[in-house]
């Protein structure tokens, strides 16, 4: 397979000989998010503002433009709003945007495993789904409504279909990859066509330099095609909400965070902190497949070399951005699961190797252990972190016992098979520690996030407001737009904003406000507080008209 950036096997024949692996994808994806995904409420900080987005632009049937509290939310793309309307037509509307992100998550698994098996072979296909699968912050965000997972699976569908076009010269799929690059654009800005085309460029001119005679006219009329799905949908947006939503949505929200970010701005070694902590627990392995990689690129390795332009377009290209975040970076997550599945078997008698990867599961083992003995601490801790108080408290039985349940056997597993693999075989225990991992994955979704959701969503204290709020009364916000998905869970479409001149001939009984804005003026108004909620990182306070 050496210089072929794919196996010269037809994409059908593979899938159905090799039809295991993806049927195995989806059931531990499965088993470890779909099954799981109403397990709890809307979490801030991205989360209950997504939910809410689409669920104002489903009640007011407005598409073109997304709304928030009645006003133009021009910080985003619609993509995303319109899948989650769509799917909020099918399932419980509160899951609809966590639904999203899960199916854009194992879109992204199985398409890395497809990369990984015409490259490879279908075996290091799914070690790198399985390792993909397992890096936690990946994890995370399949289960959180977030707009950075549906960003993802658009880039590595472009890529994916951009590989298919560099083996096979066919232009139909060069046209999906740019159709692809277009709804990334819907789904979230210009970054969802700049990424995937700065490195089909860096793959092209890698080519040419390397005396092969690369298609490079895509590179033009693919622009075209990318813009299409982006103008049916900008020109109708812009002609209804006017020149102010234009201005930012084509300028603020793109040039400005480019250049200088009005949020999120970080410094540009950001990344270098914040890749090895995202790609956990794997990023440990990581590290003793550098030589290798580096070894493979020296020797012209076309499916190593894909893979590492892949992952550096998209740590190069958001190092240069002045905003950053953590889940910017997550596209590069499919490129270095693929090299590490790769890498991790070239370098299997390597001693650092070795050390490594029973270094993951020894933080694997350590996890499990925190997990058990966590509820024995709690309440001690409790005293020391606010968030603490009320952990728990009414958790049925069962979900403490599979805790357990689940905490001992992921140790068993690891502890079991370590004795029967006496013999170093890092795939082998890349399929153990990923193993007792995903258990672990299923333990925290079954005791911890649920036994969190008091604390994190506004869903109880917004029914605790609709029980003792007086029947015709509407709550209205204080100095603020609040971002905790309190119109969805209070029902209320739009909900107004007081502040010291409006409060005093307002009718409005009920005004919930952050505990750390001046209250002065609602108490000359003849407010008094009659309920404090902890929802996230904020404190809340509920004041009611005497």
């Amino acid at each position: 397979m050496a210089g072929n950036i794919l196996a010269d096997r037809g994409i059908v024949a593979q899938c159905v000989s090799t039809a295991g692996y993806p049927l195995l994808i989806f059931l531990l994806w499965s088993a470890a998010i779909a099954i799981f995904i109403g397990n709890r409420g809307l979490w801030s900080p991205d989360e209950p503002r997504y939910l809410q987005v689409a669920w104002e632009m489903a009640q007011a049937k407005q598409f073109f433009v997304p709304v928030f509290n009645g006003e133009t939310y021009a910080e985003k793309p619609p993509l995303f709003f319109w899948l989650a309307i769509g799917i909020g037509k099918l399932v419980h509307f509160e899951q609809a945007t966590r639904w999203v992100s899960a199916l854009a998550g194992l879109g992204t698994l199985l398409l890395t495993y497809a990369l990984g098996a015409r490259m490879f072979s279908p075996q290091k296909g799914f070690l790198g789904a399985l390792i993909l699968m397992t890096s936690g912050f990946f994890t995370w965000l399949m289960a959180n409504g977030n707009i950075d997972m549906l960003l993802t699976f658009w880039i590595t569908l472009s890529v994916y279909c951009f590989a298919l076009f560099v083996e096979r010269r066919d232009a139909r799929w060069m046209i999906a990859a740019y159709a692809a690059c277009g709804l990334g654009v819907l789904a979230k800005g210009p970054v969802g066509f700049m990424l995937p085309w700065l490195f089909f460029i860096f793959w092209t001119g890698h080519e040419a330099a390397s005396g092969r005679r690369p298609e490079w006219r895509h590179l033009l009329w693919g622009v075209p095609i990318t813009l299409i799905p982006v103008i049916l949908w900008l020109i109708p947006a812009c002609a209804s909400g006017g020149w102010e939503y234009t201005q930012t949505i084509l300028i603020k929200q793109n040039l400005g965070r480019a250049v200088n970010s009005f949020a999120h701005a970080e410094p540009w070694y950001s990344y270098l902190v914040d890749f090895p902590a995202i790609a956990l627990p794997w990023s440990i392995a990581f590290i003793g497949t550098v030589p290798a990689i580096i070894q493979s690129v020296r020797n012209k390795d076309r499916n190593i070399l894909f893979c590492v332009l892949w992952f550096s377009t998209v740590f190069i290209f958001f190092t240069l951005i002045s905003g950053k975040r953590s889940r910017y970076i997550v596209p590069l997550l499919p490129a270095y699961s693929i090299m590490l599945s790769y890498s991790i078997t070239y370098t299997q008698n390597s001693r650092i190797q070795r050390v490594l990867i029973d270094a993951v599961n020894t933080l694997i083992i350590l996890t499990a252990a925190s997990f058990l003995l966590f509820p024995f601490f709690q309440p001690f801790l409790a005293q020391y972190i606010h968030e603490l108080h009320g952990f728990g408290e009414n958790m049925p039985w069962w979900r403490v016992v599979f805790l357990y349940a689940g905490g001992l056997l992921s140790l068993f597993i690891i502890f079991y098979k370590y004795t029967i693999f006496r013999n170093f075989d890092p795939a082998k225990r890349i399929y153990i520690a990923s193993t007792a991992f995903i258990i672990l994955f299923i333990c925290a979704q079954l005791y911890y996030f649920p036994a969190l959701d008091h604390i994190k969503s506004a869903r109880y204290a917004a029914e605790d407001i609709c029980r003792i709020k007086p029947e015709d009364a509407q709550v209205s916000f204080w100095k603020g737009r609040y971002n905790e998905g309190w119109n969805y869970y209070l029902q209320q479409d739009q909900i107004p904003v007081l502040n010291e001149k409006t409060v005093q001939p307002a009718v409005h009984r009920v005004i919930l406000a952050k505990a750390d804005y001046d209250k002065q003026p609602l108490l000359s108004a003849g407010y008094g507080a009659v309920r404090s909620y902890q929802v996230g990182s904020d404190d809340f306070r509920l004041y009611v008209k005497r």
